[in-house]
């Protein structure tokens, strides 16, 4: 499993050191150490890391955030954290799980901001985009999501395979378990793509962007040959305005499929943003002739 260091903490995901090192000597986080004894963050401690930092960026005390918090990580298994949001509500924070808001207190709380069904919350959905206004990750389509692996009935054998299938159809009526699931796919077959491409839109679609893009770091770690892991890392990249890294990411999908039309398309308009004129011309001349075949 792929770790993180203090400055990729810092540089990748905007957390600050001295929050960090006042987290790590509390115990909140217990990281393990490399090979020159420097910090190595996991997954999720960076996922809850990243909590702690968007509470004390809305005004919440750091000494406040941190227990709450550290009840959480207590009362949470590992996976669950990944589809939990925290958020501070005035002079209250709440987090959501399993589609319901609960306060400090563990009180439920009418959550005003969504709309109640009988199928549970869900997550937000990103606006379908027109080509100049921005990116849009990609993803597989519903068939793919939903190939079922022969199994007997009466009792189905729960790999990798079960899961990514269990999890393609939850996404609509339960999100955060279809998460949850693609994580169980993921645990048990690492270098498992499709289910890397369909947690990331997952968390894009619910607008946890810097989870995404812990998610596509780590996935591109796993499989390397992967254009659409690289494309969609890109997205991810530009929903944080790391527009250099997003070129990036869009430029090793192209390497890896010379064909990718709307890695082009992106890489393209990044450019003519950036006022690389000629790059610009370039990948837009791509685009087109690839559009029209």
């Amino acid at each position: 499993m792929r770790t993180f260091t203090v400055a990729d903490l810092e540089s990748r995901y905007g957390i600050l050191r001295r929050l960090i090192t006042s987290l790590v000597k509390d115990g909140f986080v217990m990281p393990s150490r490399g090979p020159r004894r420097e910090y190595r963050f996991s997954f999720h401690d960076v996922v809850i890391l990243r909590m702690a930092q968007d509470l004390v960026t809305a005004g919440v005390p750091a000494a406040r955030a941190v227990r709450f918090l550290g009840s959480l990580r207590r009362n949470l298994p590992v996976a669950s954290a990944i589809g939990t949001r925290v958020v501070a509500a005035g002079r209250e924070m709440v987090v959501r799980e399993d589609g319901r808001l609960r306060n400090e207190d563990g009180q439920l709380v009418i959550d005003f901001m969504e709309r109640s069904t009988s199928e549970g919350a869900r997550p937000s959905r990103l606006p379908e985009p027109a080509r100049a206004s921005g990116p849009k990750p990609s993803k597989l389509d519903d068939a793919a999501a939903q190939r079922e692996t022969p199994a007997k009935k009466s009792m189905p054998v729960k790999d990798a395979d079960y899961w990514f299938n269990s999890a393609g159809r939850l996404e609509e009526s339960d999100p955060l378990q279809a998460i949850l699931h693609y994580r169980k796919a993921i645990a048990l077959r690492a270098g498992f793509a499709d289910a890397w491409i369909n947690l990331g839109v997952l968390l894009l679609e619910g607008r946890q962007v810097l989870e995404a893009v812990v998610v596509y770091e780590e996935a591109v770690a796993h499989c390397r040959t992967s254009p659409l892991l690289y494309f969609n890392l890109g997205v991810a990249r530009e929903e944080l305005k790391q527009l250099d890294k997003a070129l990036r990411a869009y430029a090793e999908a192209i390497r890896l499929d010379p064909e990718f039309a709307d890695a082009y398309f992106n890489a393209g308009r990044l450019h003519e943003m950036l006022g690389h004129k000629t790059a610009a011309i370039r990948h837009f001349s791509q685009y087109r002739r690839l559009a029209r075949t």
